[in-house]
């Protein structure tokens, strides 16, 4: 009955009071209030296509090259940030894309800031003080820079385009006899 009564606690009507299993004051978390539209799927795109137009605009206005294996450590450090603020704002607004089709559509973005992260860490490993300026063909073991080669620049989806799934087994017709 305590337990019911503690997690049902409001203060101030923003705060959320979760038990702790310290003995000492509760802690407040603040919930991410997530915008419940009724054409989430349109909303969806349409933040998405923003999301990457942003993106777009940031990297020309600081004159940083569209492929992460022409990019230097430097300008890495400066997509990830600037990929880290532009994600964490969109999750703020929409969440994390829980539903598949919403997965498919933000891959892109999300397999380009792992791709970023790969790459800072390959160059991290190496003597920080010599490569500020040297471009990440450089530095990066083969394997990651076979998929940052692989992926494809983000692309503005247009209303007619179907986003199709893109899977291991996509490009291989198979028929049932």
């Amino acid at each position: 009955e305590q337990d019911i009564e503690r997690w049902s606690n409001r203060d101030n009507d923003d705060k959320v009071i979760y038990p702790t299993k310290s003995k000492g004051s509760p802690q407040y978390r603040y919930p991410i209030q997530v915008s419940q539209e009724t054409n989430k799927s349109g909303n969806l795109e349409d933040a998405y296509n923003d999301l990457v137009q942003k993106l777009v605009e940031k990297r020309a206005a600081a004159k940083r090259p569209e492929r992460l294996i022409d990019m230097t450590f430097a300008e890495l450090e400066a997509e990830k940030l600037l990929m880290q603020r532009t994600l964490l704002n969109f999750e703020s607004t929409y969440g994390r894309p829980t539903e598949r089709k919403d997965r498919i559509l933000l891959r892109p973005v999300y397999d380009r800031y792992r791709c970023v992260k790969r790459l800072l860490a390959a160059g991290a490993s190496h003597n920080r003080g010599s490569i500020p300026f040297t471009p990440a063909h450089t530095f990066a073991p083969p394997d990651i820079l076979e998929s940052a080669e692989s992926l494809s620049p983000l692309k503005i989806h247009t209303p007619n385009s179907a986003i199709k799934p893109i899977t291991p087994h996509s490009d291989v017709n198979v028929s049932i006899v």
